[in-house]
């Protein structure tokens, strides 16, 4: 009878989980809210009368279930808000709200609103939340945290990924609760609202900023900044860049080490000032709130403040506190508050870093205490606390390998080892800055004194960062494997969890297995052919793959992104898992063209041939280009008409520039090619003109292109008609950016091309063109 009860009950809650999700999203009505809380807090009432139960695996489930009924029911009312907010795209609108956050730079000052409401014409639409930029002002004219305040500026919705690779802004936001921009704001109304706390906090963390500034060097206190604080846009990007290769960038962020330091150091304090425990919990529980609060309430923060309240409670209501359940409950309010908050990478570190040190690290600790005779002294001791940190550190990292994979598409060959060595420092490193930066507050030769401590620890993980890169093959591209394939390792290694509990196999190799369970989330499909017409702004970048094998890459600029090589060319080459290029054509010199080329070559990307046309030998921009390649031992190829490159089913011809080009004309005297693989045809002539393309109709035979790339972003003086009437192309692709001030694509040029082309692609509204054979 207990056992259909126990079902029942599991069946109840996992609907009214779904329902209640329903509820809290579409609907937001207080009495139906209280009523589905009743009904939980009744069955909760009764399955403790009762003595029964809902198993961990079930309070997994429940959870699980709430984030899909949220995140069912929220995406079709984001779906209307977003186009709504896509009405108001570069609009000049207004905004009023309530200022949650600042963030103050040289140059301007950034607002955090939320509470807001977003008015443009006849529009009017509530959003959650939005940074507003405003250009630096007098102090007195700055908002407070706080403050009411009424702006205008120009909105801009953070942009989706583009690319294979590249950063999708508006997950990333819209799981921040941010619903966009406000640039070029200025404050038409400000009234003052008496915030005492926020403010206060808010006083007390700039405080503290320039006290980190005044107690160590400028990049070590950035890091202080935000390991402490929270604030890891400040954090300088060089040691940003240094941590995150090395597979130690969690440091940077407020874990639960640091939220439960805090409450314990301080609980401890107020049981030896001989302060009741209940009061000394309660004080130390509001402490670590306003310190959460202060910091930003990073999810990880957020976390560990639930799973640390949860602890102080248990013993109140005579509960022993389990680790796994007060995960689960923090879960559960963290995504009743934001369900999007799945999509956010930091989220699912914090969560799945604990879960490895429940399914992993604990029975494996276990199982060495029972496996080993124990001898007594101080080197068993330190012995015994480096197996175990090694062992924790490990199961921690098997269990964030795979999101690593999915997320950064690279891993840390050393990353394991490297944290074992740092971790057991984090602790000192923590309480040193704490203690240093509240001496500095009172007097800042105290505070340097103290920091001491934390600067040679700060050296020293800078040390064992650059050490442990210089190391060959220290870093490994995995490529970003399927979310099926993530979601089956992590199956896999819940099994090995089991195994470890309940089989006598030595847990090494069990752990090992683990590992190579990961690594089969690097194995990638490859297809026969790939072509893949990036987003790169204004400009162009095409990536061929042919016959499995070969790489080939043309040009790679933008003239609208500045940082072109950083966000958009790696990013994809490492989710693609492309670790070179065998052949990088360039039709021409411009910086739309070359710009990412030049960010490869000089960060050391592995390239082939650089293959130039033999015309443009002596323009200027290209002579730069052949020097600073031949600079970092890149073979030059010269091209000219006529010539090809062939391998396998692969042909790659030159159709332009001949001996009578313009060479003078950059634009003129574009390398023009032609690429064959197997069935497929390509068309690509960079920024040929109208007379240039002619000519190229009149020399050869292109009847049989299947894909066309616009030539000249969609010119108006370019894409003739003489050349479209001999190609009739099935795609044409134009690479573009937004609003650019060239104008391009001009309608004149795509009302051409459409006459003679199936279809059109067009970059700037729907990103990376991928063709696969």
């Amino acid at each position: 009878m207990r056992d259909i009860q126990v079902t029942t009950r599991a069946v109840l809650w996992i609907v009214e989980s779904y329902l209640l999700a329903v509820i809290l999203v579409l609907y937001c009505c207080p009495q139906i809210i209280l009523g589905g809380c009743f009904a939980v807090g009744i069955q909760i009432l009764w399955m403790r009368k009762h003595s029964v139960h809902i198993s961990r695996l079930m309070g997994i489930i429940m959870v699980t279930v709430f984030c899909f009924g949220a995140i069912n029911c929220i995406s079709k009312k984001n779906s209307m808000q977003t186009e709504q907010l896509n009405m108001l795209q570069d609009k000049w609108c207004t905004l009023a709200g309530k200022i949650v956050d600042i963030q103050t730079k040289e140059d301007e000052t950034i607002y955090l609103v939320r509470h807001a409401t977003l008015l443009y014409a006849k529009e009017k639409i509530r959003i959650s939340g939005i940074y507003a930029y405003q250009q630096q002002v007098l102090k007195e004219e700055t908002g407070k945290v706080g403050d009411w305040i009424v702006l205008k500026g120009y909105y801009k919705m953070p942009q989706k990924a583009m690319n294979e690779g590249g950063f999708d802004a508006a997950s990333y936001y819209r799981s921040k609760q941010i619903d966009g921009f406000l640039f070029q704001a200025v404050c038409v109304k400000k009234k003052a609202v008496s915030a005492p706390i926020r403010q206060n906090l808010y006083a007390l963390r700039e405080r503290l900023d320039r006290v980190f500034l005044n107690l160590l060097p400028k990049a070590y206190a950035s890091l202080a900044q935000g390991m402490i604080l929270g604030e890891k846009q400040n954090v300088d990007e060089d040691m940003k860049a240094l941590y995150a290769d090395a597979g130690i960038a969690h440091l940077l962020a407020i874990s639960g080490l640091h939220v439960s330091m805090v409450g314990n150091v301080l609980r401890r304090g107020l049981k030896r000032m001989r302060l009741k425990g209940i009061w000394a919990d309660a004080i130390s529980f509001v402490f670590v709130v306003c310190y959460i609060v202060m910091t930003g309430g990073s999810p990880t923060a957020i976390r560990a403040g639930i799973m640390y309240g949860i602890m102080l409670l248990g013993p109140r209501l005579n509960e022993a506190y389990d680790l796994l359940t007060a995960l689960a409950i923090s879960a559960f309010v963290e995504l009743v508050y934001n369900p999007y908050m799945l999509a956010s990478s930091s989220f699912l570190y914090s969560y799945m870093a604990i879960f490895g040190i429940i399914i992993l690290g604990k029975p494996l600790v276990e199982n060495y205490k029972n496996s080993f005779k124990r001898k007594k002294g101080r080197m068993q001791k330190c012995k015994d606390v480096f197996i175990e940190g090694l062992l924790v550190s490990a199961s921690i990292q098997v269990m964030l390998l795979p999101l690593q994979m999915y997320t950064y598409y690279e891993v840390s060959l050393f990353g394991t080892l490297l944290n074992v060595l740092v971790l057991p420092l984090s602790g000192y490193l923590i309480g040193d800055l704490f203690v240093a930066a509240i001496g500095g507050m009172f007097w800042i030769p105290v505070g340097r004194t103290l920091a001491i401590v934390g600067e040679g620890i700060f050296w020293l993980y800078e040390w064992l960062c650059k050490g442990s890169l210089e190391i060959p093959g220290s870093t490994i591209v995995t490529g970003q494997p399927k979310l099926s394939t993530v979601v089956i390792i992590y199956i896999c290694i819940f099994g090995v969890g089991i195994l470890i509990r309940k089989s006598k196999i030595r847990q090494m190799v069990l752990l090992a297995a683990c590992y190579f369970l990961c690594s089969l989330g690097s194995v990638q499909k490859v297809p026969e052919f790939e072509m893949d017409v990036l987003y790169v702004g204004q400009g162009d970048g095409i990536f061929l793959r042919t016959d499995k094998k070969h790489t080939i890459f043309i040009d790679g600029g933008s003239t609208s992104d500045q940082e072109l090589g950083e966000r958009t060319l790696f990013p994809f080459f490492k989710a693609k898992k492309i670790t070179k290029i065998n052949y990088w054509f360039v039709s021409h010199g411009d910086e739309d063209h070359i710009s990412g080329l030049k960010y490869a070559i000089t960060n050391g990307y592995r390239i082939e041939h650089l293959v130039v046309a033999r015309l443009q030998k002596n323009q200027e921009a290209i002579k730069k280009l052949t020097q600073l390649a031949g600079a970092y031992g890149i073979p030059v190829v010269y091209m000219s008409q006529g010539q090809s490159f062939q391998w396998d089913r692969t042909r790659i011809t030159a159709l332009y520039p001949g001996e009578d080009a313009d060479v003078s004309d950059a634009n003129a005297a574009c390398l023009g090619l032609k690429i064959d693989v197997g069935e497929f045809s390509g068309l690509f002539l960079g920024d040929l003109g109208t007379c240039e393309e002619e000519e190229i109709a009149r020399q050869y035979d292109l009847s049989n292109i299947d894909f066309y790339k616009v030539d000249h972003h969609g010119s108006k003086y370019s894409n003739s008609e003489v050349l479209l009437s001999e190609m009739n192309p099935k795609l044409a692709c134009v690479s573009y950016g937004e609003k650019n001030r060239y104008g391009h694509p001009h309608k004149e040029a795509l009302l051409r091309i459409a006459q003679y082309s199936k279809k059109i692609h067009k970059t700037a509204v729907d990103g990376q063109l991928k063709i696969v054979y």
